[in-house]
């Protein structure tokens, strides 16, 4: 499998947080749950990997090609941020149809997308509903589908997770799961809860401070730790085996 995206010797200031030196390479169809506390620079970076940051120093390189200062929007990576993002004036289908045709989509090919992820996201009954009646977890499902539909080369999701219920974030982690396999597609997802890191099961990276402290393999890192930081923040030295601490399950048995 190919490297998609290569970070080099990244650093970017924004206002009082910064991210120094980061360096890493996903390939295509990864999911990567990057992870930390507070302040430690999550955003920071996923938000430089969309365009919305310039960097100090280092390089950003998609498909071997620098993209360190390409505008936003024709890197062809999406952003999506924790807050309600949805059009208002717009029903369900509209919302997740509103970047097809904005691009110039034939009308069938958007039909054909929209009702895709409407069944992915088990959306098709709300179709025709005003997303301001929607529940927290339906609407985060419309914005993930609206994202999907328009084809990202990448998805950048910031705690997609955060501010749902217990059922809510297991049922969109399934939805996740299934799009990432489903689709192929590369996903690189922030949070602050190691559970969403072992419930995808795929790569993960733990940041402290604007630096990058260990990436891997998921399980790797929750069994073999390579500093003190990284331990205590998984909670590795609390005796709880990865395969034991999953979404659904309790983290302080």
């Amino acid at each position: 499998m190919k490297t998609l995206l290569e970070i080099k010797n990244l650093s970017v200031n924004a206002g009082n947080f910064s991210v120094s030196d980061v360096s890493f390479s996903i390939q295509d169809n990864d999911y990567l749950v990057l992870l930390g506390p507070t302040g430690s620079g999550k955003t920071i970076l996923l938000k430089t990997l969309a365009g919305f940051y310039p960097p100090a120093k280092g390089e950003i390189i998609l498909d071997g090609r620098n993209i360190s200062f390409m505008p936003a929007h024709k890197r062809n990576i999406v952003y999506l941020s924790q807050h309600n993002d949805l059009f208002p004036h717009l029903n369900v289908y509209d919302n997740i149809a509103f970047g097809l045709r904005y691009a110039g989509i034939p009308k069938n090919e958007i039909a054909d997308r929209v009702n895709t992820y409407l069944d992915i996201f088990g959306l098709a009954k709300f179709a025709d509903r005003d997303v301001g009646t929607l529940s927290g977890g339906e609407g985060k499902k419309v914005m993930m589908a609206r994202s999907l539909a328009i084809h990202p080369r990448i998805l950048l999701l910031d705690e997609p997770l955060g501010m749902l219920d217990h059922n809510a974030r297991i049922s969109l982690l399934g939805n996740l799961k299934e799009v990432h396999h489903k689709l192929k597609l590369t996903i690189i997802h922030v949070s602050h809860d190691r559970a969403e890191a072992l419930g995808i099961n795929g790569k993960s990276a733990v940041m402290n401070h604007g630096r990058l402290e260990q990436m891997g393999e998921t399980d790797e890192l929750f069994s073999s730790p390579t500093n003190r930081f990284v331990a205590e923040f998984l909670g590795s030295n609390s005796g709880i085996p990865a395969r034991d601490c999953r979404i659904g399950e309790s983290e302080s048995r």
